[in-house]
């Protein structure tokens, strides 16, 4: 009987521990950007910068 409990005890203590850093992680919600991700514009509002388009190297391919 004692040998089942221990053989069961390390495997369930893991999952617990586990599930209980997978839930504590993170914030509930959209993922907020950078600071450095804004800028005013000419109304004075917060807006996102534009990102400049980064060529893919298998853009060559498609052309």
């Amino acid at each position: 009987m004692m040998d089942c409990v221990k053989k069961l005890f390390l495997p369930a203590a893991v999952m617990i521990i586990g599930a209980a850093a997978v839930a504590g992680c993170g914030r509930r919600g959209a993922p907020e950007l950078p600071p450095s991700a804004y800028m005013q514009n000419e109304k004075g509002q917060m807006v996102k910068k534009p990102q400049p388009d980064k060529p893919f190297i298998l853009d060559k391919l498609i052309k």
